[in-house]
């Protein structure tokens, strides 16, 4: 673990190094880079799936994937209050609720894609179900990377956590995606079985998780008083 402030302040790099040294950090990172992998692939080609499916303008696909996107923010908000209330019970919620989350808003997608050519309200309805139930897990990602580090290096460990969701999916998922849909002949088909293989990336994600709930406890634990201390 880093340590030191001021003058004392370690170089850049061997901070780095030091916050990859957090086991929890590890499986963070790399489980917030894999779920994105999913996410950008959805949010660039949903509106490209809607048109090719239904024949539709670009204008209506659009607003009709803005209108499930929207369940993103209750997502968000009710994500807030189910992360406080289950961490006063389970101190690996943190990384739990992150867990599930990825795992069942991925299957309730490939739910949704699969019901899309014979079942479009449902399908609408598990696509908006499966951003909201995305979302819930979100503030909790947004904690971990700040309760496992010295306070020192907060700042750090989140430009730490924006560079591996890009690096490790969200950066080169959507043109994955497209090449995927390209190969297989592209049109309506092609692109829904592109998008339910960019899901496997939530379900590793969820692993991923899960594998970092295990140190969650520890790593936080070890960092608590100087967190303590510089809340005062």
């Amino acid at each position: 673990m880093p340590s030191g402030t001021g003058g004392d302040r370690p170089k850049f790099f061997s901070s780095v190094v030091g916050l990859l040294k957090i086991p929890t950090l590890r499986w963070f990172f790399l489980g917030y880079g894999l779920m994105m992998i999913t996410q950008q692939a959805m949010l660039a080609w949903s509106p490209a799936l809607i048109m090719r499916e239904f024949n539709v303008k670009e204008d209506v696909a659009g607003s009709v994937a803005g209108s499930v996107v929207v369940m993103a923010v209750v997502g968000a908000l009710l994500g807030g209050w189910l992360t406080d209330f289950w961490q006063k019970r389970n101190g690996k919620s943190r990384m739990l609720l992150p867990g599930w989350t990825s795992l069942v808003s991925g299957l309730l997608l490939i739910a949704a894609v699969l019901l899309l050519g014979t079942s479009w309200p449902m399908a609408a309805a598990m696509a908006g179900l499966s951003y909201l139930v995305y979302y819930l897990g979100m503030p909790a990602l947004g904690a971990v990377s700040q309760e496992v580090v010295h306070p020192a290096f907060k700042g750090l460990s989140w430009g730490l956590t924006v560079f591996f969701m890009y690096m490790l999916g969200g950066a080169w998922s959507p043109w994955l995606t497209g090449g995927i849909s390209d190969s297989l002949g592209g049109g309506a088909r092609g692109l829904e079985i592109a998008i339910m293989i960019a899901c496997a990336g939530g379900l590793a994600g969820a692993f991923c998780f899960f594998m970092g709930s295990r140190s969650f406890v520890a790593d936080a634990d070890r960092v608590k008083g100087a967190r303590i201390e510089a809340e005062r």
